[in-house]
């Protein structure tokens, strides 16, 4: 759920973790370059941070709730990769995906091709120059087939239907297994609990009323930054619904905090259709449901001026 762009804080309260980032983004850059005879020594190094972060953790005694996002995702994928031949997976991954990128080289892709496995929550992140283009992928892909990767090289080309394809890959079994070893490594974190507002009860009432109780709960996040401009997002691969924190205030009524995840649910209720290559959400009996909620035009209505209450 789309609105208007406001001011974003930051998260208080967050363990530091320096030089963390500057090194793992270093093992990706090492990974993106590494032949499989030769990943002896990034395999250690895979183990030695992992094992440092973790020691740091018990040291001080942090739960996850301590821990940011992009932290808690960082200790998942190193701690996964860690494990058993897990890297060995994500090298095989990454060669399959240079060979397909190179089959499909042209104008929007140039080699040198250089591709990382990580954690993120889109399906994608493609820049490319003169000088090669870069490559980022969820590190989930590692559950792919060969054949399922080329359309991940697809996707990055341009060509038509490769997105729905992609999408649905990443929800098949094996990469869903993946993601939720990861995020198990990483820590779980129940986020419903705001300082006005409560998605976990929030979720209850409208499972209850508006979906006969049948639909799995979400995890339920509040954003780690308010925002105006995105209210609300509902992410497949991850059965994720984020709501902004910008409306866990007094001021904005319950029924409204409601009702934007109402239409987050909706999406997880609906799914998404592929028509002509491409994905569609907002189909009609989307919106036919979204009208039904009690109170949506006055809600929508609230929304609308949002922005001139917060600003």
């Amino acid at each position: 759920m789309e609105q208007r762009s406001g001011q974003a804080g930051r998260p208080r309260g967050m363990a530091r973790f320096p030089g963390l980032g500057a090194r793992f983004e270093g093992l990706l850059e090492r990974l993106a370059h590494t032949a499989r005879p030769d990943a002896g020594p990034v395999v250690t190094e895979v183990g030695r941070l992992s094992g440092a972060l973790e020691a740091d953790i018990r040291r001080r005694a942090l739960d996850p709730g301590r821990l940011t996002p992009t932290l808690r995702g960082i200790r998942g994928w190193l701690a996964y990769f860690a494990e058993g031949d897990h890297l060995d997976a994500y090298l095989a991954a990454r060669l399959a995906l240079q060979a397909g990128l190179r089959e499909l080289a042209g104008r929007r892709l140039r080699g040198p091709f250089t591709i990382h496995l990580r954690p993120m929550t889109g399906l994608m992140r493609l820049r490319g120059d003169r000088s090669g283009t870069r490559l980022h992928l969820p590190a989930a892909v590692v559950g792919l087939s060969a054949a399922e990767l080329g359309h991940c090289a697809d996707l990055a080309a341009g060509r038509p239907r490769a997105r729905a394809r992609v999408m649905a890959a990443l929800m098949q079994p094996a990469c869903r297994a993946v993601r939720e070893r990861m995020l198990a490594l990483g820590g779980e974190v129940d986020g419903a609990a705001g300082a006005c507002h409560h998605l976990g009860r929030l979720f209850a009432a409208l499972n209850r009323d508006h979906f006969g109780d049948r639909l799995g709960r979400p995890r339920l996040e509040w954003s780690a930054r308010p925002s105006l401009r995105k209210l609300g997002h509902y992410d497949p691969l991850h059965d994720r619904v984020v709501v902004s924190a910008a409306l866990d205030r007094a001021e904005v009524p319950e029924h409204v905090v409601a009702y934007v995840l109402y239409h987050e649910l909706l999406h997880k209720h609906h799914g998404v259709r592929v028509e002509g290559g491409t994905v569609r959400a907002h189909t009609a009996a989307f919106r036919r449901d979204e009208r039904r909620y009690p109170g949506h035009a006055e809600a929508e209505r609230f929304l609308a001026r949002l922005g001139h209450w917060l600003s």
